[in-house]
């Protein structure tokens, strides 16, 4: 009799399927985290493949899972119609805390403050890149005095850096690609505020590693974690991922920068 439980990350995934199918066929239980893949906007991305796969593959998969964790209460709601409600669990991402480095990188000190700070995944729809690139432009053609760095890599790097171009602020954004350890800590501690304008995903771990950091986040609900920032005082809720809405709160951020009253510790 075997004691393992196994746990599957993802969703629309064959693989994922196959090996759900594989281990209920063994008798071996297994858990499933759909990191929001479930959510009503996920489910908008590639809308008709996705009912098709659910109704092959996604109702048999979830329905022969042992458990299926949701990152927060907005995840459950949304699952519910998609299995079980006596399978679904409300498990937030958990995160170690991290060291505020002894040194911050040279970039920070030739910087316009505040600085703001993008790090994650370059997928610029998910993620709101592409609306947080056009609110930083709106904030510059406000007479913001802020600087965009944005850490990470992925498949629309390319289009970003030329929607920046587009925009006429490339001086006023930096590019780092992918970091990792130190030298990405590094880059988060130098913040004035880490920004993550997500329309949709699970959990997003950069965001607490921000948090772990001290730094004042800017989020969208679709980080799940915008109530989390409100009852923590945390920092700033963006209420949509809107050039517009972005624009007002990274001038809220510059203005509480300027009186020093910004949220968290450094």
């Amino acid at each position: 009799v075997t004691t393992a439980v196994v746990h599957l990350h993802g969703a629309f995934l064959l693989e994922l399927f196959t090996v759900g199918m594989r281990l209920g066929e063994r008798g071996v239980p297994y858990t499933v985290t759909p990191h929001g893949a479930y959510l009503p906007g996920a489910l908008q991305v590639s809308r008709f493949r996705k009912a098709v796969w659910f109704r092959l593959f996604g109702r048999r998969h979830l329905a022969r899972a042992r458990t299926v964790q949701a990152f927060s209460g907005r995840e459950l709601v949304a699952m519910e119609e998609r299995c079980d409600v006596s399978k679904l669990r409300v498990v937030p991402n958990g995160q170690r805390t991290l060291t505020f480095p002894a040194e911050l990188p040279p970039e920070a000190a030739d910087a316009t403050r505040p600085i703001f700070t993008y790090c994650g995944r370059l997928s610029a729809h998910t993620k709101g890149l592409d609306a947080l690139l056009r609110g930083f432009a709106r904030s510059v053609a406000a007479r913001g005095s802020g600087t965009l760095w944005i850490v990470g890599d992925g498949r629309d790097r390319g289009a970003l850096e030329s929607l920046a171009d587009d925009l006429g602020v490339t001086r006023r954004v930096r590019f780092f690609g992918a970091l990792f350890g130190e030298e990405r800590d590094a880059r988060i501690a130098a913040a004035d505020a880490f920004v993550h304008p997500s329309r949709h995903e699970g959990m997003p771990t950069a965001v607490l590693e921000a948090g772990s950091l001290g730094r004042p986040l800017v989020v969208t609900p679709g980080t799940n974690l915008d109530n989390d920032v409100r009852r923590a005082l945390a920092g700033f809720v963006v209420p949509e991922p809107t050039p517009e809405a972005i624009a007002r709160t990274l001038a809220e951020v510059e203005a509480e920068a300027q009186r020093g009253t910004l949220p968290g510790f450094g």
